[in-house]
């Protein structure tokens, strides 16, 4: 259309499948006319600069310590989720803003690189609890983002909060002479319409999560 009526060279990139069993190829494509309604153009195979492409976007949104999504990671999914709604493919989705508790003193007591495998403990136990559909992301120190999508009632993300909570307490074992314990403090957040402020359901999550705290951690809230 661009290259036939408005005689624009016009260039686009296209994901195509090709050959059995099908493969994705990436191609540029590029348009010109000519005459008469004739066009010429020229295809490029970019494929190996798509990946190249990709896996430096997906190093960008993912925690190197944890291997699970960063706060880059988080809010590109979160725009995502956005999209899914505005065309009616989801209809809400619940922010889980967890903290964990007495992550500090582990620190200050054992060091940083103990304090790494802590966190790379916790996000194990989270990649355990919660579906491989759900995401997780690590946004702080010891601050994680748990998204859930497609669940119905309040109920089961209230269980998937406790059973991360209880587990997050269970004592920690690092060689024979040091065990660590921790827990977790967890905000929960409903998000049930499309036109939301990524920047107000955080927000709002992470004030349940420092009512949970304020209250006695080791426990979650619900954003009222």
């Amino acid at each position: 259309e661009n290259a036939t009526h408005d005689e624009h060279v016009s260039s686009e990139d296209f994901m195509i499948e090709v050959g059995t069993p099908a493969q994705k190829k990436w191609i540029n494509l590029v348009l010109s006319s000519v005459e008469n309604n004739i066009l010429q153009g020229l295809v490029n195979d970019i494929t190996e600069r798509k990946i190249l492409e990709e896996s430096a976007t997906q190093l960008a949104m993912t925690d190197h310590l944890t291997n699970v999504a960063n706060r880059l990671g988080l809010e590109k999914n979160i725009a995502k989720i956005q999209f899914e709604m505005h065309a009616n493919m989801i209809s809400s989705f619940y922010v889980l803003m967890i903290d964990l508790d007495g992550f500090k003193a582990v620190n200050d007591q054992f060091g940083h690189d103990i304090g790494d495998k802590v966190l790379m403990h916790f996000t194990h136990l989270l990649s355990k609890i919660v579906r491989k559909s759900d995401f997780i992301a690590r946004t702080g120190g010891d601050e994680f983002v748990v998204i859930l999508k497609e669940i119905d009632v309040i109920e089961k993300v209230q269980d998937i909060a406790s059973k991360i909570i209880h587990e997050a307490a269970q004592t920690i074992p690092f060689g024979d002479s040091i065990n660590i314990r921790i827990g977790a403090s967890i905000g929960i957040n409903l998000v049930d319409t499309p036109d939301f402020d990524m920047a107000k359901i955080l927000q709002q999550a992470d004030e349940a999560m420092y009512h949970a705290k304020k209250s006695g951690k080791n426990q979650y809230y619900v954003f009222q």
